[in-house]
Formats: structure tokens, C-alpha cells, sequence
């Protein structure tokens, strides 16, 4: 404390009204105030208690309900697992199958002939006909 302060002066008994400086406490008053002082720090204790054991209980309905959660969670991502194995099984698929047309529609291209010179839409006319005609 820098030297130009002056410590406040701190309370003084004779400052509180209630306290008696010069009364005496009997020995009934102490155990009175030591029973009533056990008595509160029972009841503190019980109230702990109870709070504690409340906390307890939330806890273990919270962890039931994380245990449901991680269970739903493996057993969604097994079904995960499965739909990708069937994806990529249907992309194969489909890839397969893509090539297979275009195979197929490579090769009809292939067996069809270009008649020059037969005019189109002859009407009743069968294109044998017309072909034979030429």
C-alpha cells in the first residue's frame, strides 16, 4: 500500500448494534447453535445427496439412449454397406448392358442395305414390289 494511504479502520464491535461485546455465551447457547449448525449441514448433505442421485439416474437414462443411438448407427451403417455393394453391382450392370445394345444396335445398322434409285412412299405399293420394278 503506497505510503500516502491511511488503512481504513475496520469494523468495530461497538459499531453492531445486536452484538454485546461483554456478553458472555453459555455452554446451552453453543450446543444449541452446534445442534442447530449440525442439524443444516444434515440437511445440505440429504439435499446433496438427492440432487446427486437425481443426476445419476438422468445419467444412465442418457447413456441407455446413447447405447440405442450407437446401435442404430452400426446398424445403419451395415445397410450403407449393402446399398453401395448393390450400386456398384447395378452400375457394372448397366454398364453391361449399355455396351450390349450399342453392340446390338451397331451390327443392325450393319444388316441394313441403301437402296439407290427406289423413290420413297409409293403408297400401296410393297417395297418389293418397287425394288423388282427397277
Amino acid at each position: 500500500m503506497p505510503k500516502y494511504q491511511k488503512p481504513k479502520p475496520g469494523p468495530d464491535a461497538s459499531d453492531s448494534p445486536d452484538v454485546d461485546p461483554t456478553a458472555e455465551i453459555s455452554c446451552k447457547e453453543i450446543d444449541s447453535l452446534a445442534s442447530d449448525l449440525k442439524t443444516e449441514i444434515l440437511n445440505v448433505h440429504a439435499e446433496f445427496t438427492r440432487v446427486t442421485e437425481e443426476m445419476w439416474k438422468e445419467n444412465a437414462t442418457f447413456y441407455t439412449r446413447i447405447d440405442d443411438l450407437e446401435e442404430e448407427a452400426n446398424g445403419q451403417a451395415s445397410r450403407v454397406v449393402a446399398l453401395e455393394a448393390k450400386v456398384n453391382r447395378l452400375s457394372t450392370q448397366v454398364t453391361r448392358l449399355t455396351d450390349k445394345t450399342e453392340d446390338l444396335e451397331s451390327r443392325q445398322r450393319r444388316d441394313n442395305c441403301r437402296l439407290i434409285g427406289v423413290e420413297e412412299g409409293l403408297g400401296n405399293i410393297r417395297p418389293e414390289r418397287a425394288v423388282a420394278e427397277c
